[in-house]
């Protein structure tokens, strides 16, 4: 069809790929009519100047930052107003804070868990994790309790370390599942019990230890456990009996109440003799926590890790429309990294000027994001420094780009349709055509 350069006077403008990262187009539509006008294959400044000086009419162009935009239209009509996306101007600086946030912030923020404890009413006792429970079937019914009483994954899992696929889990265990493995484990130990029977009925007979292993199928060094009296079915912890860890029993309580860190006592009790690796010693030390845990007053205060991005997604998001996040989380973060709340508010305060058409305040938003002397931050200001009146028109004017944005991903369905097998000037006629004919 023919396209009529004369009529357009309001339009939008944006790129598109026809090869991403290699070839691109312009696209240009006509905001009062809200159809696609033309649209070329190229987005060179000299190529896109000598396109738009066919149109004599247009008045206002709206646009994103794009500097070959901006200077293309500036040759082609220089008394037309040019008008920045307010939609790219607030994603643009969210994206630059996002990348200060990243910077800024460790993965996890550590923050006290006291009034998470009240919050879900938990015993403090419990903060102490899952090693309090006899067995992984206690475990399971406090889980369950907890969930019911309606404390969430994510508290449950801040509790007692688990993960989010460990607490599904043992939701979706059943009494007679547990029941189940109950009798599997209690089979267990009676197979258990006939084999070392059978070992000492063999030891009794004259039978040599390595003639025992074979018959029972079993190692040399479990045949020498099997005849030892005080072998039993169950399957217990280390005890101070069997294992010399445990003489340092009363140093580690006294050091645990002296508020001192895991690994921190470690390395005290190494110089001291003992030889464990630090994985075996935590397994270790978890075991006389537990047994002792009248002994020993809990000094440290429970902590709670939450990730970054939970701060980072409220760049986009209200705190409400992020999961497993709430605002007494939000006001215990912001004690400990009190400069929070100034990065966030400068979206706030930036999308308020422009909804308000406050073009007055536009310097003093400029001159506070300024002295933040943040680099990222500068990178934008910079880019609007660059385009300024552009922007200015922005707050003055209610144009929006999200026709072009429309247009390009109605563009982008048809493009796959052809399969990337027509021409430019073919996909070109079926998108007038459809925009024309419906």
């Amino acid at each position: 069809m023919e396209v009529d350069y004369s009529k357009p006077k309001i339009v939008c403008i944006d790129d598109f790929a026809l090869k991403k990262r290699h070839t691109y187009g312009t696209i240009l539509i006509d905001m009062e009519t809200r159809k696609v006008i033309d649209l070329i294959e190229s987005r060179e400044v000299e190529v896109v100047t000598e396109w738009l000086k066919k149109f004599k009419n247009i008045n206002f162009f709206n646009r994103d930052g794009s500097y070959t935009y901006a200077k293309a239209i500036s040759k082609s009509h220089p008394n037309a107003v040019q008008i920045s996306d307010y939609f790219h101007l607030v994603k643009n600086l969210c994206d630059y804070l996002r990348e200060y946030l990243i910077r800024k912030l460790p993965k996890l923020l550590e923050i006290d868990g006291f009034f998470y404890e009240e919050k879900i009413s938990i015993n403090q006792s419990l903060i102490k994790t899952k090693y309090q429970y006899e067995n992984e079937w206690e475990l399971i019914e406090r889980i369950k309790q907890m969930y019911a009483d309606g404390n969430s994954y994510s508290s449950i899992g801040k509790i007692f370390n688990l993960q989010y696929r460990s607490i599904k889990r043992y939701l979706n265990t059943s009494q007679e599942e547990i029941q189940k493995t109950k009798v599997t484990l209690t089979e267990k130990q009676e197979k258990k019990q006939e084999l070392i029977d059978k070992v000492k009925e063999l030891h009794k007979k004259g039978f040599s230890k390595r003639l025992i292993s074979r018959e029972c199928k079993i190692t040399f060094r479990t045949t020498n456990r099997y005849l030892n009296d005080n072998v039993t079915t169950i399957r217990e912890n280390f005890k101070a009996s069997n294992n010399n860890f445990f003489k340092f029993k009363s140093e580690i309580i006294h050091l645990l109440n002296e508020g001192l860190k895991k690994d921190e006592i470690y390395e005290i009790i190494k110089e001291k003799g003992c030889k464990y690796a630090l994985r075996t010693f935590y397994r270790h030390i978890l075991i006389v926590i537990k047994d002792n845990a009248n002994e020993i007053i809990n000094k440290e205060k429970p902590t709670i890790k939450i990730k970054s991005n939970k701060i980072i997604s409220l760049l986009y998001r209200t705190i409400d429309k992020i999961s497993d996040f709430s605002i007494e989380l939000y006001d215990k973060i912001i004690e400990k990294y009190t400069w929070i709340p100034t990065i966030l508010n400068l979206i706030e305060e930036f999308k308020e000027l422009v909804q308000n058409k406050s073009l007055n305040k536009f310097h003093t938003w400029m001159k506070k994001a300024s002295e933040l002397n943040i680099k990222e931050l500068n990178s934008f200001l910079g880019g609007i420094k660059r385009d300024e009146k552009a922007v200015k028109n922005a707050i003055t004017y209610r144009f929006a780009n999200g026709l072009a944005e429309g247009s390009v991903n109605k563009l982008k369905t048809l493009k796959r349709t052809m399969y990337g097998k027509a021409s430019f000037e073919t996909l070109k006629r079926k998108l007038l055509w459809c925009e024309y004919n419906k």
